[in-house]
């Protein structure tokens, strides 16, 4: 089995096509986000745990831009925030899924032996 994830823009939406198993299934990255009105860039990033430093490295943004969009100095673009959360949300997904998969292996394992 494998996952490949692909953006796709459309004038209205931006999808993502997931193919997995040659089959294909959009997700639509505002029904995976949400409404991001009140959440702020550094909401996004205490959701991940890391320090700026690591957030910027990890997206590669500038440190003092990170900074300026946090202390309110400079507004971040929308569409940059609607694909870093979105982002966030899907390796979130991942990892839940990895989890997943690894109990029911041990959970299948034991049946085993």
């Amino acid at each position: 089995m494998y996952v490949i994830f692909k953006l796709e823009t459309c004038t209205m939406c931006i999808k993502l096509v997931m193919m997995m198993d040659e089959k294909k299934k959009y997700i639509d990255i505002d029904e995976v986000v949400g409404d991001l009105d009140e959440v702020t860039i550094k909401d996004l990033r205490n959701e991940t745990g890391l320090s700026r430093q690591e957030f910027c490295d990890n997206f590669d943004i500038p440190y003092r831009t990170l900074q300026s969009w946090e202390l309110g100095d400079r507004e971040m673009p929308a569409f940059a925030k609607r694909l870093m959360a979105y982002i966030i949300a899907m390796k979130q997904m991942e990892e839940k899924a990895k989890k997943r998969m690894e109990q029911e292996g041990e959970a299948h394992g034991e049946e085993n032996n």
